[in-house]
Order: C-alpha cells, then sequence, then structure tokens
C-alpha cells in the first residue's frame, strides 16, 4: 500500500502560500492611516495658522469665495453673527474694507457678519476671524475675511 505524503514540491507550494498570506496580513496592519483617522484641527490651531506670526491682523484669502456651511464645516459654529445693511448705516471701523466688496449703490443689500474667537492659551494670543458673507443664489457665499490678534484695537 502507497502512502498518500504530498511531494515536496507541493509542500513547498504550500508553505510559499502560507508566508505570502501572513506577509500581506502584516503588510496591512503597518499601511498609513488613511486622512479620515487623523483628529480634525482645532478650531485655535486653524485660527492661528491664518495669521502670520509677526502681524496683528490679515485676511484668509482661502476662505473668500466659499459657502457658509464649507467655513462652519471646518471651523465649527460661529461665535457670533449678524446681519447688517452696510449702504443703511455706517459700518465700525474693522468693517469698512467691506465697501471695497459691495455695490455701494444698492440700498437692499444685505451682509452676514460672522465671528470666531478663540482665547489666549499661555503664550498664544486670543484671535478673532470675521467673515462677510453675500446671499447669491440662495446660498451665503463670503466675500471678505478679516482676522486679527487681541491686542488690535479698533
Amino acid at each position: 500500500m502507497r502512502s498518500r505524503l504530498a511531494s515536496p514540491l507541493s509542500m513547498l507550494v504550500v508553505v510559499a502560500m502560507v508566508g505570502f498570506i501572513s506577509c500581506t496580513k502584516e503588510e496591512n496592519s503597518l499601511s498609513p492611516k488613511t486622512s479620515d483617522s487623523l483628529p480634525k484641527p482645532t478650531k485655535a490651531s486653524l485660527l492661528r495658522s491664518y495669521l502670520a506670526k509677526d502681524s496683528d491682523t490679515g485676511s484668509v484669502k482661502q476662505w473668500h469665495g466659499q459657502t457658509l456651511a464649507k467655513i462652519t464645516d471646518a471651523l465649527g459654529t460661529p461665535d457670533t453673527s449678524q446681519l447688517l445693511s452696510p449702504n443703511k448705516v455706517d459700518l465700525l471701523e474693522y468693517q469698512i474694507e467691506l465697501y471695497n466688496w459691495i455695490d455701494k449703490e444698492n440700498k437692499e443689500l444685505i451682509i452676514k457678519e460672522t465671528s470666531w474667537t478663540t482665547p489666549r492659551d499661555g503664550s498664544q494670543r486670543g484671535l478673532t476671524l470675521y467673515v462677510w458673507f453675500q446671499k447669491k443664489n440662495e446660498k451665503w457665499i463670503s466675500i471678505h475675511s478679516l482676522i486679527h490678534d487681541e491686542r488690535v484695537e479698533f
């Protein structure tokens, strides 16, 4: 009676397959995490990244032309929000640049002003970001922004 032992070649194939499968599993467990697993930046870290280190004020041009929903998704709910009629009332000093971005003849123009603030954190200064929006095609679209640190007085 002949024994049914595997041939040396078939044993080699089985060992190679087992080794390949175990290496593939290890590779998958060591593969880099996707961007979905990265922590979302905090509002404070985002605001600090927008203002140059040696500057007290600035504009966040990357948000210009973006929807309120997209900006809110990145920064969270605004700390303040109000509607302005810049052609009916005088703007405050920090809002004055809006005259460069709006139709001064449109007396019905409504602007939405939103702000996000982060308090002083140790040696990190407190910051405020204002973003102004105009309604276009039923969406609030940003037209201008201003970021400043807590030392700036208007």
